[in-house]
């Protein structure tokens, strides 16, 4: 009877034991959730910026050296400057220049977080954070985690 119990025992500690390693390794930590939805917030700050630019200019800012566009139109007042800069452009939680890109006609665009490992793609903080506009101002986002 005792070695029943304690077989018992052994496998509820050891099935424990492997949800936890489960866990750890396929559920981002509350640090990278915390990231996520920094550069959530991020993107939608830079996407309102971008269309409040076209309003005021009648066109969206070039790919290249979007930020400085934004940043020299005194009108779109200060933002992002909690984010660091890398060549101008501004970068992620994790150290990565946030993507601008213009679609389309170029009056429908994108803004872009690669996520954790840099990458296009991938899975929990690894997958993209994205948000596209289009030019009637409707929005879709796609992010990469939702809190457990």
């Amino acid at each position: 009877m005792k070695k029943t119990i304690f077989r018992v025992n052994v496998f509820f500690v050891a099935l424990i034991a492997i949800g936890l390693i489960i866990k750890t390794v396929v559920s981002p930590s509350k640090n990278e959730l915390a990231k996520i939805k920094v550069a959530e917030i991020d993107i939608q700050i830079i996407v309102e910026k971008l269309y409040e630019y076209k309003k005021l200019e009648a066109l969206l800012p070039k790919e290249d050296g979007w930020y400085l566009a934004l940043k020299n139109k005194e009108e779109l007042g200060t933002f992002l400057e909690h984010i660091g800069l890398v060549d101008n452009t501004p970068v992620d939680p994790w150290g990565n220049k946030y993507i601008y890109r213009r679609l389309e006609n170029g009056s429908t665009y994108e803004v872009v977080s690669f996520g954790s490992d840099g990458k296009v793609g991938g899975s929990g903080a690894s997958k993209d954070i994205k948000i596209v506009r289009d030019a009637s101002n409707k929005q879709s986002f796609s992010s990469s985690v939702s809190p457990r």
